[in-house]
């Protein structure tokens, strides 16, 4: 077990009268600037609940030169244990001997919880009101912790569309935008999955009006790969700065070292079961050592079709998780293309995704309505 967090006996002493399983250690954010950020379990809850995670919408220093943070990442810097510890307090309740937390943040946070976490993947505590004599919101820390709830996968956020799935509309990237934001306007994934497909994107990119999404990736060509390693690279790199990730396909990379130009930008994915490299773990682990600076695309259904257990989703997760910057969220046909998201699939990845919760998910075909 990590050694951060709260010793043993100190969550014996229940402080505020939580109990010790929710202040053991729970995740590490990796922060480019202050380095990591270790969270205890009831943290990581509230980092992933809706009220939290609204913050990455709100632009912080928009309209001024340099930086450009949003909020979720503000929160992280000015130490979220110091802000969730000067929140609340201890109270105890008129009737003697319980102890609670009082959010001063007001009830809208804790009601906001309630709906989402609960519904969530992860259920840290149960929330509820006091009775009319008081307003103060208050947690019930002797509810079940860490309990398995249904998802509604499509509700998370934040959400975004791939157009690869948008065949009526290839190569016209005004409409293509243009349909990814009726699905969402804060995440994105431009797919230039062929390489005559760059040279347009590369001019649209360049044009204004400039878009409304948060976070822009572009799925580079790996379909009729023609054009040599170093030409498809130093087209990659022109690609504007607002681009945040970069996708493709490791069993199509002969030649890491071109890569490396693309930096931090490169997202490297995980393949399905007809690709003969790119789909385990060791094989991955090996390309990012030629390219340290690469984030990881987690597809969970690629992972699906080579282990339907989803054991090797697990590992893959347990690899590359401080890589990790977006998901890629389906269905896959027998014939391996992308469909909606079945209901025995929503069940199924569940518990992986429930460890995604912090990056975009990228939907890789029409939403399921129904």
């Amino acid at each position: 077990m990590p050694s951060y967090g709260l010793d043993p006996s100190q969550r014996d002493c229940k402080p505020w009268g939580l109990l010790g399983s929710v202040l053991l250690p729970g995740k590490v954010i990796t922060d480019p600037v202050h380095g990591d950020i270790f969270l205890t379990k009831l943290e990581v809850a509230v980092v992933d609940s809706r009220p939290f995670q609204r913050l990455r919408q709100i632009r912080q220093l928009g309209n001024t030169h340099g930086r450009s943070w949003d909020r979720g990442e503000r929160s992280r810097h000015v130490g979220w244990g110091v802000a969730w510890g000067a929140s609340l307090w201890p109270y105890r309740s008129s009737s003697g001997g319980r102890s609670h937390l009082v959010t001063l943040c007001g009830k809208w946070l804790l009601f906001e919880m309630r709906r989402d976490v609960i519904q969530g993947a992860w259920i840290p505590f149960e929330l509820a009101v006091r009775p009319s004599s008081g307003s103060a919101s208050v947690i019930n820390v002797n509810s079940p912790l860490l309990a398995e709830a249904p998802l509604n996968l499509l509700e998370h956020h934040p959400l975004g569309a791939s157009t690869g799935y948008m065949l009526d509309y290839r190569g016209n990237w005004p409409r293509l935008v243009e349909e990814a934001s009726r699905v969402s306007s804060f995440a994105v994934e431009l797919a230039a999955l062929g390489e005559d497909e760059l040279p347009a994107l590369l001019e649209f990119l360049g044009s204004p009006p400039p878009l409304p999404f948060r976070y822009l990736s572009v799925h580079g060509p790996s379909k009729r790969r023609r054009m040599p390693e170093i030409e498809l690279v130093a087209q990659l790199v022109e690609l504007p700065s607002f681009v945040d990730a970069i996708v493709l396909h490791p069993d199509l990379i002969e030649d890491p070292a071109p890569y490396a130009l693309l930096g931090g930008r490169l997202v490297i994915e995980n393949m399905d079961s007809r690709k003969l490299a790119g789909t385990q773990g060791d094989e991955l682990s090996a390309l990012f050592d030629e390219l340290p600076e690469a984030g990881f695309c987690f597809d969970v259904a690629h992972a699906w079709t080579v282990d339907p257990t989803m054991a090797l989703g697990q590992d893959l997760l347990d690899r590359f998780a401080p890589r990790l910057r977006h998901v890629h969220l389906s269905s896959i046909s027998v014939d391996h293309g992308h469909v909606p998201l079945r209901a025995e699939h929503e069940v199924l990845f569940a518990p992986l995704l429930s460890r995604c919760r912090d990056v975009p998910w990228i939907l890789e075909a029409e939403p399921r309505l129904h």
